[in-house]
């Protein structure tokens, strides 16, 4: 009788599975490196450094990855997004960045890059994300103040309220915007992962 291999196998002895985790692992990679780009080139008054970093980072993905076109819209979009709320955090002096330009009171570009940099995750890392906005959510309330928590750490942000308040506002605007992602990519034509059962 022959034998057959579980339904979760991949053909070709799962060399498939291995690229698509090796993809995963290269842009897991380049999102923490643009990350720290960003950081420190603003703590160390170099802002041009980590969009320098992302212009790097997205031509590999170009060329490597091969995202679909629906990411690239992601990136546009959620960096608008993104200078739009940084700004209004910017101008409440809420959080005080480092190396605020072009212009003090609006968000640095290198804040910018940083959304534009989240944002190419939701080709591979993130896909499985697409479906599960509570969880979503929840990673995106959790996330996004411990980011803002390691840039201050690093000298790229200092906090000038309340950190409870900061906190607060932060994963709420986070909690937001990762299910948003989600529900963006499909909208943009992203094939997205089945549900779970």
């Amino acid at each position: 009788m022959p034998s057959h291999p579980p339904p979760d196998a991949a053909p070709g002895g799962g060399t498939p599975d291995l690229l698509r985790l090796a993809g995963v692992a290269l842009e897991f990679i380049a999102f923490k490196a643009v990350w720290l780009a960003c950081v420190l080139g603003a703590a160390h008054e170099q802002p041009g450094l980590g969009p320098t970093a992302f212009g790097v980072s997205a031509l590999a993905h170009a060329v490597l990855l091969r995202p679909p076109a629906s990411v690239w819209w992601l990136v546009l979009g959620l960096s608008v997004g993104g200078f739009a709320v940084d700004s209004i955090f910017a101008s409440s002096q809420l959080p005080s960045y480092a190396a605020p330009v072009p212009l003090v009171g609006l968000a640095p570009v290198w804040i910018v890059t940083m959304w534009a940099n989240f944002a190419l995750l939701f080709g591979s890392t993130l896909r499985w994300l697409h479906h599960r906005y509570a969880l979503a959510g929840l990673m995106g309330a959790i996330g996004g103040p411990a980011a803002y928590l390691a840039g201050r750490s690093l000298g790229g942000v200092t906090f000038t309220a309340e950190l409870w308040l900061i906190i607060v506002c932060l994963a709420f605007v986070w909690a937001l915007a990762v299910p948003l992602c989600g529900v963006l990519m499909q909208r943009l034509g992203q094939r997205a992962l089945p549900s779970p059962t």
